[in-house]
């Protein structure tokens, strides 16, 4: 990660308390609300000027057949928006 710039984004933040570069610097956001997106897009580019590498490593993680509506509604906008 040297000279490099990481921005980490997750609907909980919480979660990636365990990233061992305490350089990474983290933000909330959800992937399938699009002025989310461009709220966090922009927030970077006036931080730092312009992105370099974007890496979309999104996804939710489902167990078996018995999710509730909701549930799969989350998991298809996550993996189709997120694109």
């Amino acid at each position: 990660m040297r000279g490099c710039k990481v921005y980490a984004t997750a609907r909980q933040v919480e979660k990636m308390q365990g990233f061992s570069q305490s350089t990474i610097k983290m933000m909330a956001l959800d992937v399938t609300d699009d002025e989310a997106v461009r709220r966090v897009v922009k927030t970077i580019l006036e931080l730092e000027g312009k992105i370099d590498i974007l890496v979309n490593n999104a996804g939710v993680l489902a167990h078996g057949m018995s999710l509730p509506d909701l549930g799969w509604r989350d998991l298809f906008l996550t993996r189709i928006q997120s694109f």
